[in-house]
């Protein structure tokens, strides 16, 4: 389990050039990623509202704030 960790963060952090990014967009994408999962995680309660909101917010600030490089 450890192994296949460490290997999905070590692609995560070479497909996204974790090492050139600023403290600000790492912090998006983290929280994009927790919010995400929040989504699974409180998908069949009450709590699904606010984690899509989550999503949504994560989503657009995401997007306005990271960059995609293009092929």
């Amino acid at each position: 389990m450890k192994k296949t960790i460490v290997e999905l963060w070590s692609l995560m952090t070479k497909d996204l050039d974790w090492k050139n990014r600023t403290v600000k967009q790492r912090i998006f994408t983290v929280w994009f990623g927790l919010s995400f999962c929040l989504l699974f995680v409180c998908g069949n309660s009450v709590l699904a509202i606010p984690a899509i909101l989550n999503l949504a917010a994560a989503s657009h600030y995401t997007t306005k704030c990271l960059t995609i490089p293009e092929e």
